[in-house]
């Protein structure tokens, strides 16, 4: 085989190398595409498949990640990461189920991982903007550094952090932090509820639901029952001090017309 040819089949072999790769590499974004809710296809390629890239960026600081960058939160042991995007929006004129509009990221703190959830960590990732097809921009700060930020957005927003903090660590403390009497009794009677802990109900100024139940009962307060907010403790109130007075539904008879009416059908009722 002389020089010239050689060199041809070289080429052919080359062409053909790139050809090939090309190929696979459609077939293999055409395998990845896939329908969203309301038909609009979207891509999922995976991220070992393209070239990752890493940044750097301070705690509270706004950072805007591309699909497979990381951002790693400077002196501290937690990185977030874009996985990929979903960008099937819901048809003008057409009631869908969900925006069809969303950001996948692995948020993770240290060795653990945490999929678009921050759960018992105390950090929390905030999503401030983002195409649903390209980037998205978030910020990564402290639990509590984002409830004293919220106040810029009102009172109530700061509130409601506040109570979302003491249920992620079931810290009766962050109830404390809330201004308005009504969210801050809700907050303890939460609590007390979720950790069995009745004694939280001494920082209840006005009870209304768990620690209303829990006064009620032992008071035998049956024609205050109706106090109760809460479908299923109301429910209970009556129920309990029926069975402890031993006459069953025939505790009611003592109460109103109107009372016992409610009374009865909550005893005979579900309390679900």
């Amino acid at each position: 085989m002389n020089k010239n040819v050689r060199s041809i089949f070289r080429r052919i072999l080359i062409v053909v190398g790139v050809v090939l790769l090309v190929s696979i590499f459609a077939i293999f974004v055409i395998s990845s595409v896939r329908y969203g809710p309301t038909g609009l296809i979207y891509k999922v390629i995976p991220c070992n498949f393209l070239l990752e890239k890493e940044k750097e960026a301070d705690l509270g600081e706004e950072f805007t990640l591309r699909k497979c960058e990381t951002a790693h939160i400077r002196n501290t042991d937690v990185s977030l990461k874009v996985t990929g995007f979903i960008y099937s929006p819901c048809p003008s004129g057409v009631v869908c189920i969900w925006s069809g509009q969303a950001v996948n990221y692995e948020f993770k703190v240290g060795d653990k991982s945490f999929v678009n959830s921050y759960d018992k960590t105390p950090y929390d990732v905030v999503m401030r903007k983002s195409d649903y097809k390209t980037y998205a921009t978030f910020v990564v700060d402290g639990a509590e550094g984002t409830c004293n930020k919220a106040i810029q957005y009102s009172r109530g927003a700061q509130d409601g952090c506040w109570k979302g903090l003491a249920y992620r660590f079931d810290d009766q403390s962050y109830c404390n932090k809330i201004s308005d009497l009504s969210t801050k009794d809700e907050c303890n009677e939460d609590l007390v509820e979720k950790l069995n802990k009745n004694e939280l109900c001494d920082e209840v100024a006005s009870p209304r639901r768990y620690c209303q139940y829990l006064k009620l009962t032992k008071q035998n307060s049956l024609a205050e029952c109706d106090t109760v907010w809460t479908f299923h403790w109301r429910v209970r109130c009556y129920k309990d001090i029926a069975e402890k007075s031993g006459e069953g539904i025939q505790v009611c008879d003592a109460l109103t017309p109107e009372k016992a009416k409610i009374c009865r059908e909550a005893i005979t009722g579900p309390d679900y």
